[in-house]
């Protein structure tokens, strides 16, 4: 099978992979740290429904731990949408971007190994 790139392109696409990877973990990050500024949020303003979530966490075990875990499935399914908070929409937006962009990141990084490879 020939070779598709030389020698000298070799460490431009190695610099691709590590940016593809990079940008990839940097929009995780921020992902992550949407979620818990929205669980923050959710636990300030939505003092009600955070109660029932430690209620329904403590019957799984550790109550603050599956508050979280309840509350962002409760953010992903929808079940603030009826609530008129501006904040929960746009970070639930926010938070799907940067996934897909995360997503495209490593997408790319590994298309280049691909090549890298080749």
């Amino acid at each position: 099978m020939p070779q598709i790139f030389s020698i000298a392109t070799t460490p431009a696409i190695v610099l691709l992979v590590c940016a593809g990877f990079g940008a990839a973990f940097y929009y995780l990050r921020k992902a992550m740290l949407l979620q818990n500024n929205l669980l923050a949020h959710i636990q300030r303003q939505h003092s009600n429904d955070w109660q029932r979530f430690i209620s329904q966490g403590k019957l799984c075990g550790d109550k603050h731990k599956w508050a979280r875990h309840l509350a962002l499935e409760a953010l992903r399914e929808g079940k603030f949408a009826s609530k008129a908070d501006e904040v929960l929409s746009q970070g639930a937006a926010d938070i799907k971007r940067h996934r897909q962009w995360a997503l495209l990141g490593f997408i790319f990084a590994l298309t280049m190994c691909h090549l890298l490879t080749a």
